[in-house]
C-alpha cells in the first residue's frame, strides 16, 4: 500500500528535522524517509534506549544523524550551511511541564532561544523555502474555558514550559513580521508557520510524567497505574494526526508561500476529549491487564485541567481532518507497546502509518461477516465508510454506529458519498440472496453482479489501490475432500455460479486497471451475530427451548473446516495493505471437525440431558462427507491466521446466544 498522500511532494527534498531523536521527531523522520525525503536530523541524544528513535533504527537510515544542542546558535548555522535544507520542521524542545518547574531557565533557553536560533539559521540559508515551527496547545493563555482556542487568541501559560512556548510563538510571529514578511516574499523567499498540538500519544514515548509511558511502565512492572490528576480533561490524539497536518501544511506553503505562513491548530475531534482516568482505563482494557490508583493530592504542582483547540481553520483552509476516534487512538498506541519487544520496530511504525492512512469502503456492513470485518478494521484505526441498505437493521453494528461514516447503497447519494470519502480500499461483503431458499434464485443472485460493477467503476474513478471480494466454497460445487485454490470450480447452484462469475469479473477488471485484488473463498465459520436459522444458533435455540427435549439429526459424520469469525477477519485485515499478490485465497480452518463432535460439545456445555438423535434423518442426496481446505497459499501471503482456541471460542459463542435467547423468554 502506498503511504504517500502528498502526491510525491517530499521525494528528493532535503528536509531538516530538529528533535528527531524525540517521540514526535522520530515518527516524522520515519514517515519522511518512507516518502523519499533526504532527512537531516539534528538533536541531542535520545532519553532512553527504548525510545522509538533507538528501536526503529531510523538514525541509520536517514541522510544525516547529527548530535547538537539548539541553544548553540553557531552550530545551528553551520549545520544549515553544510546541508542546505529546503524544508525545516523544528520540533526540538524541553517538552515536559513538571520538569520545567525544576529547570525553568534551561526550559526557556531551549524553547525560546533555541527557536530563535533556528529562525536565524533559516534566515541566513538561501536554500530554505519553508519552516514549520512546532510549539504546543499550552502556548495559549489558558482560562480553562469549555470551548477550543482559536489561533488568534492571546499567548500565555502558567508554568515555565507553557509560558516558554507562548514566548516562542511571540518570537516566531515577530521574526515572521520582521524578517519573513509575506509582503516581502520576493526579497527573502521564505514561508514560516507555527503549529500547535497537544496531548499527543503513540508508541515509543517513554518520557517521564506522561500518562501513556506511566501506564506502560506500570503494566510492564505489574504495578498499579498511579494517576495524579485523574479529572484533568484532555483532547487526546495519536502522533500521526498532527504530523499529517504539519506535512500537509508544509506542502501547501511550498506551493503558495504567502497564503499559509501563520499559526495553525491541529487537534482531535471533540469525541476524543476525555479525562486522564478514562484514557488510562482504556489503556488497561486494550492491554488486557492492570489496575488504576487515584493519587490525586492537594497542593501539587499546577497543571491545566481543561485545554482544547479549535481546528476549524485547518479543516476549512487546509482540508485537514483528524482520522481516528479515541478508541482507535488508544488501540494503535497500545499495539506498539505490545509489539516492540518481538517485532522489528521500524516495520511496526511503517505499518501503523499505513493503517492510519487507509480509508476503506465496506459494503454489507450490517451482515454477520460484514459487521465483524467493520469491528476489526475500526479497532485497528482504519477510517471507514460503511455501506448498508436503507432499511437494514444496525443491531450487529451497534458499537460502531456513531464511530464511523455511513452511506445507503440504495440511495441516490451513494456514489457521491463514496466519491467524497475517497477510499483507497474497497471491500465488498454485500451479497443479496445468501439464505438457503434464495440460493437458486437467479434474479436475487444476478443483482449482485450489477452492484459489484458499480463498485468496480467507482474503484477505477478513485484510483483505488485494493479491491477485496468475498467468495465461497460454493464456487467449487459438490466435492469430497480438502481442496486448494487450483481445484476446478464447478458450481451447481445459482449462488455458486454468480459468485464465480463475480470473481472472474473482479480479476479481469482489476488487472486491466492496475488494482490489487483479492478474492477470499470462505468455508465454514462461526461466531457471534449469525442468523438464527444457521446451524449453531439454531441448535442452541432448540436446546434452550423449554418445550423441546430432543432434536432429530443426520448421523453428523460429515467433517467441516470450521473457523472462528475473528480469525476470518484477521486475514482481511492483513489484506487491506495490499502487500500480497493478487489472486484467489481460501479462508478456513486447517482442522476438520465432525458436525457430531461440535453439536455434542454444545449439548454437554449447555444442556447435557438434551437428546441428540443422530441418524434419525437421512443425508441429503450427494452429501459430501469431507468439506475442507488447504490454506498454504493464504498463510504464505498473510501469515498464520488461525489463532483462536476452537473450544473456548465455541463456548464464548454459546454464551452469546444463551444471553440473547434468555432475554427473549
Amino acid at each position: 500500500m502506498d503511504i504517500d498522500i502528498f502526491k510525491n511532494f517530499y521525494r528528493g527534498k532535503r528536509v531538516l528535522v530538529t528533535g528527531h531523536t524525540g517521540f514526535k521527531g522520530s515518527w516524522l523522520s520515519i514517515w519522511l524517509h518512507e516518502l523519499g525525503a533526504e532527512v537531516i536530523g539534528v538533536a541531542k541524544d535520545p532519553a532512553t534506549d527504548k525510545d522509538n528513535y533507538v528501536l526503529s533504527g531510523i538514525g541509520g537510515k536517514i541522510k544525516a544523524d547529527l548530535r547538537a544542542d539548539i541553544r548553540d546558535s553557531q552550530r545551528m548555522k553551520d549545520i544549515f550551511q553544510e546541508y542546505q535544507p529546503e524544508i525545516v520542521f523544528h520540533l526540538a524542545a524541553q517538552p515536559l511541564v513538571r520538569l520545567s518547574y525544576e529547570i525553568p531557565v534551561e526550559t526557556y533557553e531551549t524553547n525560546v532561544m533555541g527557536t530563535i536560533n533556528i529562525l536565524e539559521a533559516i534566515r541566513i540559508t538561501d536554500s530554505v523555502k519553508v519552516g514549520v515551527m512546532i510549539t504546543t496547545d499550552k502556548c495559549y493563555e489558558n482560562k480553562e474555558q469549555l470551548w477550543g482556542y482559536h489561533e488568534n487568541e492571546p499567548m500565555g501559560g502558567y508554568d515555565p514550559y507553557s509560558s516558554s512556548k507562548g514566548a516562542a510563538e511571540i518570537a516566531i510571529a515577530s521574526w515572521r513580521r520582521s524578517f519573513f514578511n509575506p509582503e516581502q516574499y520576493e526579497k527573502h523567499g521564505k514561508s514560516i508557520a507555527s503549529v500547535r498540538a497537544g496531548n499527543v500519544i503513540g508508541g515509543g514515548d517513554w518520557a517521564l510524567d506522561r500518562i501513556i509511558p506511566d501506564c506502560i511502565r506500570a503494566l510492564e512492572s505489574n504495578r498499579p497505574i498511579e494517576i495524579r490528576n485523574p479529572e484533568a480533561i484532555r483532547p487526546w490524539q495519536h502522533v500521526l494526526e498532527p504530523l499529517s497536518g504539519y506535512m500537509l501544511l508544509a506542502s501547501k506553503m511550498w506551493d503558495e508561500p504567502t497564503k499559509y505562513c501563520e499559526g495553525w491548530n491541529f487537534g482531535p475531534r471533540t469525541e476524543s476529549i476525555s479525562t486522564v482516568w478514562d484514557i488510562a482505563a482504556k489503556v488497561v482494557e486494550e492491554y488486557g491487564s492492570g489496575d488504576l490508583r487515584d493519587l490525586s493530592e492537594q497542593n501539587v504542582l499546577h497543571e491545566a485541567r481543561l485545554l482544547m483547540l479549535d481546528i476549524s481553520k485547518a479543516q476549512f483552509l487546509l482540508g485537514w481532518q483528524p482520522r481516528m476516534n479515541l478508541d482507535q487512538t488508544v488501540s494503535l498506541t497500545v499495539d506498539w507497546y505490545k509489539s516492540y519487544r518481538k517485532e522489528e520496530v521500524y516495520d511496526v511504525c511503517v505499518n501503523q502509518i499505513i493503517n492510519y492512512l487507509l480509508k476503506i469502503l465496506l459494503t454489507g456492513a450490517t451482515g454477520f461477516l460484514g459487521s465483524h470485518i467493520a469491528e476489526t478494521l475500526s479497532t485497528h484505526g482504519h477510517e471507514l465508510l460503511l455501506a448498508k441498505r436503507t432499511k437494514s437493521d444496525l443491531w450487529r453494528c451497534a458499537s460502531l454506529e456513531n464511530k464511523v461514516k455511513w452511506t445507503n447503497s440504495d440511495s441516490d447519494t451513494f456514489e457521491l458519498d463514496v466519491l467524497s470519502f475517497r477510499p483507497n480500499v474497497i471491500i465488498n461483503s454485500a451479497w443479496n440472496g445468501v439464505s438457503a431458499g434464495e440460493r437458486n434464485s437467479w434474479k436475487h443472485q444476478l443483482d449482485n453482479l450489477c452492484y459489484q460493477q458499480r463498485l468496480l467503476d467507482l474503484a477505477k474513478r478513485l484510483e483505488v489501490k485494493v479491491f477485496i471480494g468475498i467468495g465461497s466454497q460454493a464456487e467449487y460445487g459438490t466435492f469430497d475432500g480438502c481442496v486448494d485454490e487450483n481445484y476446478i470450480a464447478d458450481p451447481n447452484t445459482a449462488y455458486g455460479v454468480v459468485k464465480l462469475a463475480a470473481q472472474q469479473i473482479v480479476k479481469t477488471f482489476c488487472e486491466e486497471n492496475n488494482i490489487t485484488w483479492y478474492w477470499f473463498r470462505l468455508f465454514s465459520c462461526f461466531g457471534e451475530r449469525e442468523a438464527e436459522n444457521w446451524l449453531i444458533p439454531a441448535v442452541i435455540k432448540n436446546m434452550m427451548s423449554t418445550d423441546q427435549d430432543h432434536m432429530d439429526l443426520t448421523a453428523g459424520e460429515q467433517k467441516y473446516s470450521y473457523l472462528y469469525i475473528k480469525d476470518v477477519t484477521n486475514v482481511i485485515l492483513s489484506a487491506v495493505k495490499g502487500n500480497a499478490e493478487s489472486g484467489i485465497y481460501h479462508i478456513a480452518s486447517d482442522k476438520l471437525r465432525s458436525l457430531k463432535s461440535i453439536l455434542v460439545h454444545i449439548k454437554e456445555y449447555l444442556r447435557p440431558e438434551f437428546c441428540l438423535n443422530f441418524g434419525a434423518l437421512p443425508y441429503r442426496k450427494n452429501q459430501s462427507m469431507i468439506n475442507g481446505s488447504v490454506n498454504l497459499k493464504t498463510r504464505k501471503a498473510f501469515g498464520d491466521f488461525e489463532v483462536s482456541d476452537f473450544s473456548s471460542k465455541l463456548i464464548q459463542t454459546i454464551e452469546y446466544y444463551k444471553a440473547i435467547y434468555n432475554d427473549k423468554r
